[in-house]
């Protein structure tokens, strides 16, 4: 058994540890199997504290953590800490035909190795490129792979066989559900009794999910939600554009092809995080929005799709979740894109307007917005395979509405009595997002010919006066808007 001086006591020069964050480094080779080996066996002896200190000590920018420490720190990390501190001891059978007397002993982690589990996955974010984290997720095989999944080595450690259920899992957003843990910790009894039991390393009682809905983040997962956020948020930064590593996470179409739509479980977790009162949980929500939307905007995503799937987090009316949600969106081009549609949908589909059918806006496609392309000077392209976007597929477009268009969705009568319960202050705040935003998009390009006529030939001015009456509570829309765009 190695104590916990003795593992502090290792010396750094070990591994050399640098400072630098992951643009410093390009070229990441493996944990030495001595170093690996000394980690493994403190888990094995039960010793969490001991371990995650010398994963610190041995953490370097140019030397990959294995896969199976990552994933032993993660599921760690999604452990609940006690209130006491003190470890729980449980009994696990080593296999399906071990008999009691055969059980082994394992210590459940303390609290404060949970913690630093917690801080540990941060750490490795600071000093080590996704791809080499992101090894430790489950992710969606693709079909067109010839090549499958690498197998999970083999792990001694009870904790590590434990762990194993995250490889197990099919993406990452089913690890931070409230019952992932419960669900996986049914350890079989001996094989002589009809029964079986299960154990777990928490003292929480079980969840009717039929009084009591499971949250899809769990209590004790918001901090791997925020870890595997920042990976994704790194993985694009190396890329441009978006994240690869999250788009493995985004199951592939059933009937072939390469562009994803089935966005339902990250889509959960969005509004999920916007149910928050705790501020930084909504800020992860807005984060994970922001990184879904990029992926919408470079032909991987189906962009009609996952319009509607917002779509359906808000249907049927009033939508009340609808301010919250335009309040938590960071403001990005991509960001007031996807805006424009969703409002343009909002409109056209849950508001009866009083006009001619022949005089409501139409949609119409507009020109394919350039693929992004991978910047090959960068320092961590090495950790990213560049993305040929060349063969991203021609049908996933913006169907952006043209100015004349815009201003047919302003001036639409709606009809209250027939409008399915939406208020005239949504309505108003709607209309108002939609034209921020398509401000927004054309303001970028201080040569736009379009945007131009629309706000000195249109009478914006008065179609202002008229869509934002101050007697509807619209006042404040309109100077604002008015502000904006100078008229």
């Amino acid at each position: 058994m190695i104590s916990s001086e003795a593992t502090d006591g290792i010396k750094l020069s070990l591994l050399p540890r640098c400072g630098g964050g992951v643009s410093d480094r390009v070229i990441e080779r493996e944990m030495g199997t001595h170093q690996r080996g000394l980690i493994d066996t403190c888990l094995e002896e039960g010793q969490f504290d001991s371990a995650i200190a010398l994963l610190d000590q041995l953490r370097s920018s140019i030397y990959k953590p294995h896969a199976s420490h990552i994933r032993q720190m993660i599921y760690i990390a999604l452990q609940p800490v006690h209130p006491n501190d003190n470890p729980v001891r449980i009994a696990i059978d080593n296999s399906a035909t071990s008999s009691p007397s055969k059980s082994t002993k394992q210590y459940a982690p303390s609290g404060g190795a949970i913690l630093a589990s917690r801080r540990l996955l941060m750490s490795f974010a600071m000093t080590n490129s996704p791809g080499a984290l992101a090894r430790a997720l489950p992710r969606y095989e693709d079909p067109t792979d010839q090549e499958p999944l690498p197998e999970d080595d083999p792990c001694d450690s009870a904790i590590g066989k434990e762990a194993m259920c995250i490889s197990h899992a099919k993406n990452c957003w089913s690890i931070l559900s409230q019952d992932f843990l419960r669900r996986q910790r049914q350890i079989p009894s001996s094989p002589n009794k009809g029964k079986k039991r299960g154990q777990t390393w928490d003292d929480e009682t079980s969840e009717n999910p039929l009084t009591n809905p499971l949250a899809v983040v769990g209590e004790n997962s918001w901090p791997v939600l925020d870890w595997l956020l920042l990976l994704f948020e790194q993985d694009q930064d190396l890329t441009g554009c978006h994240s690869p590593l999250l788009l493995k996470q985004i199951p592939y179409p059933r009937h072939g092809g390469n562009t994803r739509w089935d966005t339902e479980l990250p889509l959960n977790i969005v509004f999920h995080c916007f149910d928050q009162a705790d501020l930084r949980r909504r800020r992860m929500g807005s984060r994970l929005m922001s990184l879904l939307i990029n992926l919408s905007s470079t032909g991987h995503l189906d962009i009609r799709m996952f319009i509607a799937s917002i779509f359906s987090h808000f249907s049927p009316p009033p939508f009340e979740k609808l301010p919250l949600f335009f309040s938590e969106l960071i403001p990005t081009v991509p960001t007031h894109r996807l805006k424009v549609i969703l409002c343009q949908k909002i409109l056209m589909e849950t508001v009866h307007s009083n006009t001619p059918s022949s005089a409501r806006p139409s949609v119409h496609a507009r020109a394919h917005p350039r693929a992004l392309r991978t910047d090959p000077t960068n320092g961590g392209a090495s950790w990213s395979a560049p993305v040929n976007n060349a063969t991203l597929p021609l049908s996933n477009k913006y169907f952006l509405p043209n100015p004349n268009e815009i201003r047919q969705l302003l001036e639409m009568n709606v009809d209250m009595t027939s409008s399915g319960g939406i208020t005239k202050s949504l309505l108003m705040r709607v209309k108002f997002e939609l034209l921020v935003s398509f401000r927004a998009i054309h303001h970028t390009n201080l040569n736009d010919l379009e945007w131009s006529n629309f706000t000195q030939k249109s009478n914006l001015d008065k179609i202002l006066d008229l869509v934002f009456n101050p007697n509807d509570g619209g006042e404040i829309y309109r100077n604002l808007l008015k502000n904006l765009l100078n008229v």
